[in-house]
């Protein structure tokens, strides 16, 4: 066998190349002598074959730490073996052992003179290890490959992973890579191994594979430069590693960010935006790309409101433009109580005073309105003229003060109908009377008031020294169909995210499921489930005033929760109660269906005239709210098997006056109180 002095020459070549920049230097051994190379001939007992230039090793370079070994080989028999540092670098029978930090070529020479050569780059032994992640969550069939990461200047070829379930995970690469696929759901701990002991764990959630992907929204309406997140939910009980975001045009830009992406307005037009995981599970949304605003309006710029009352406010852009975030400040927090949502701003009046509320939009456009907030004892009212007329409160103590009591000052009526207001208290010289709305109610010169259409008004009263009265009226249609449309209230009622709950008090579940059973079907949409609950209890239940709330519920619950949870019970069981039990029944049958039912005390027009004190409940389906009476729909002719649906999905503001908010008791998830 020949050891050729080429063969050393070339290994300097090569380390001499692949180092360049490399912060050390490169020492080599001399070539072996004459002498060796003779014996080396010698000792073959056959004929020197001629090299053919195809020998190759597993390896042309490699990077250890110190105190490792990797074993080389080679595709021909190898008869020599050499190191051209070893100091640094060890080689016997193709076991290459880093003995210190520096560089080494080892070399290969076979029978036939062929040889190859492998750089070795030696650094210092890690300390640690770590993992690209130590906590993962997959879902069934996804794969994924976890990195191995050494600190800075030191190495290790040997990385093995492996798993503590390989029922739950399938490893799939396990030397030099973490890579594996998820079976079925479990938790399992993937954990690499370094040469010197040192190791690194991650633990991986595997859950089902998703059934379906959502988006937080369908469509999508930006202005130029505006920006917006999307939340994407994946099926309960399922996971993926990744959710990946793709747009079909550069109208828009993504920044993804987990369950999350941002897409940035770019370009007017429309993009559609992809959300999707492994198992092509998908969902779309349709951006639409405007004009960025020039102006934002107000819908009123003054508005007077008396302590107590509630007013809801929103801006609009300039046409052909859009902002989908749209904030609203007030800067006046003692006079009015305000919160935003649903790009309108809501706000309830604390006491008297003068509050702004400002509506700006994503690219700085602002409006505002000025709200006057008047006393308890007086409201200001704006006629037709937009003259401002001072009303004070029904108090005699007042008469001096140009005030007409105006006897039982509210009528309820329908279309058609007649009452007359009538001034009880003293009065100077002839009454003069006139409607803010003559399309709601006319009033003749004796104050005969006749009702013309749904809506409300106020009847002025007026003598000769310029006292005035208030005769508030409410009209309705008189037909439930005009005053409460059931189909488009039941589309509003299926765009609701439904958020399932049990009260966790075992008799009023057990009610409720056996009540399911008879009225409910899998087949119904949630706004036909929600109406089946109203029917059930405008029908079936009959009005019954005595002890309906003595059933003990556990003390777990909070206050609020409590006490619907006991309202509920009795009618539930017995179908009797009064309006707080309706309105309590409703509330936990709906809120176990999904719906964000609220239990609310307040006032009621009476049709006699006046309010008296109610409960109710109010459905809020995406931050708008609705009146749903099913005791009052109940006195109303449901209990005998004539239910018009008055009462069912009516909007606050436009409920003409007929239901006063007190309080609402939000249901706190029926969960143990604080």
């Amino acid at each position: 066998m020949i050891l050729v002095k080429k063969c050393i020459s070339v290994f300097t070549a090569v380390a001499i190349a692949g180092l360049a920049g490399v912060g050390f230097g490169l020492k080599t051994t001399d070539p072996l002598p004459a002498e060796r190379v003779q014996a080396l001939k010698a000792d073959t007992e056959k004929p020197v074959k001629e090299p053919d230039g195809d020998m190759e090793l597993t390896k042309s370079k490699l990077t250890l730490g110190v105190g490792e070994m990797y074993a080389l080989s080679a595709n021909n028999k190898v008869e020599e073996w050499s190191s051209t540092r070893n100091d640094l670098v060890q080689i016997k029978s193709g076991e290459v052992y880093a003995r210190a930090v520096g560089v080494s070529m080892v070399g290969a020479v076979a029978e036939d003179g062929d040889d190859a050569q492998c750089l070795v780059v030696v650094r210092d032994a890690p300390e640690k290890v770590q993992l690209s992640a130590t906590q993962l969550t997959l879902g069934v069939g996804e794969s994924y490959q976890l990195q191995a990461i050494l600190p800075d200047g030191t190495a290790a070829a040997s990385r093995v992973f492996s798993t503590d379930r390989s029922d739950i995970l399938k490893m799939t690469k396990t030397d030099g890579q973490g890579e594996f696929t998820a079976l079925k759901p479990g938790k399992a701990v993937v954990t690499v191994r370094l040469y010197n002991g040192k190791k690194a764990e991650c633990t991986v959630t595997v859950k089902a594979a998703p059934e379906s992907l959502k988006l937080s929204k369908n469509t999508l309406t930006l202005g130029i430069g505006e920006t917006y997140t999307l939340k994407t939910k994946l099926s309960d009980n399922s996971g993926a590693r990744q959710i990946h975001y793709a747009a079909d045009s550069k109208k828009i830009s993504l920044s993804p960010s987990g369950k999350e992406v941002t897409v940035t307005a770019k370009e007017q037009g429309t993009a559609k935006l992809t959300a999707s995981v492994y198992n092509n599970k998908k969902d779309t949304c349709t951006v639409r790309v405007k004009n960025a605003p020039d102006t934002v309006q107000m819908e009123t710029n003054a508005l007077t409101l008396s302590v107590g009352e509630s007013g809801v406010l929103s801006g609009k852009v300039n046409e052909g433009a859009a902002s989908s975030r749209k904030t609203y400040s007030c800067d006046n927090t003692e006079v009015l109580e305000m919160t935003s949502s649903g790009g309108k701003a809501n706000f309830t009046a604390l006491k008297p005073g003068t509050a702004v509320i400002t509506v700006t939009t994503y690219n700085g456009k602002t409006d505002s309105c000025t709200v006057t907030v008047l006393s308890e004892d007086k409201q200001e009212i704006v006629n037709p003229d937009g003259q401002k007329v001072i009303i004070y409160a029904s108090d005699p103590s007042l008469v001096n003060e140009r005030y007409l009591d105006v006897s039982a000052n509210t009528a309820v009526l329908t279309p058609g109908e007649v009452t007359t207001a009538v001034v009880s208290s003293a009065f100077s010289g002839a009454l003069s009377y006139r409607s803010l709305d003559e399309g709601v109610a006319t009033v003749d010169s004796q104050g005969n008031i006749v009702a013309m259409n749904y809506g409300n008004t106020d009847i002025i009263v007026t003598d000769e020294s310029g006292a005035v009265g208030k005769f508030e009226v409410l009209v309705t249609t008189g037909s439930g169909m005009d005053y409460s449309d059931i189909n488009s209230i039941e589309a509003i009622l299926n765009s609701s995210e439904l958020k399932p709950m049990k009260t966790n008090y075992e008799p009023v579940d057990q009610l409720v499921d056996q009540i399911f059973a008879q009225i409910l079907t899998d087949s119904m949409t949630p706004g036909q489930k929600l109406r089946a609950c109203y029917e059930y209890l405008a029908t079936q239940c009959t009005y019954a005033y005595d002890g309906y709330k003595a059933v003990s519920v556990p003390d777990y619950l909070s206050e609020q929760d409590r006490e619907i949870v006991e309202f509920s019970y009795c009618i539930l069981r017995d179908r009797l109660g009064t309006c707080e039990n309706f309105a309590a029944a409703f509330t936990v049958m709906t809120r176990r269906i999904g719906f964000e039912t609220n239990f609310v005390y307040g006032d009621v027009a009476m049709s006699a005239g006046g309010y008296d004190g109610h409960y109710w409940t109010d459905v809020n389906v995406n931050g708008k709210h609705y009146v749903f009476d099913t005791q009052v729909e109940n006195n109303n002719g449901a209990a005998s098997g004539n239910i018009q649906y008055y009462f069912y999905g009516l909007r606050p503001e436009y409920s003409y006056g007929m239901y006063r908010y007190e309080f609402i008791e939000t249901v706190h998830a029926f969960r143990r109180a604080a």
